[in-house]
């Protein structure tokens, strides 16, 4: 983390990506979720299971670093 700075979630899924994953089951989905967070080091963006056409999928969501005021 920069100094200065704090990571803020958005909602907001990173453009140009696909799903990492899409399945009917949302264990399975909460699962790799929690991998994939648990891998990543650089807080930029983070992954989260949305509801996607009646399945569940595994997308990445964008973070933003704004000024700590």
């Amino acid at each position: 983390m920069i100094e200065g700075y704090e990571t803020v979630e958005t909602d907001d899924m990173v453009a140009g990506t696909e799903p990492d994953l899409i399945t009917w089951f949302k264990g399975r989905a909460e699962r790799r979720c929690r991998k994939l967070n648990s891998a990543n080091i650089f807080p930029t963006f983070r992954y989260k299971v949305v509801g996607w056409h009646g399945k569940f999928a595994v997308v990445a969501m964008q973070n933003v670093a704004r000024p700590i005021k």
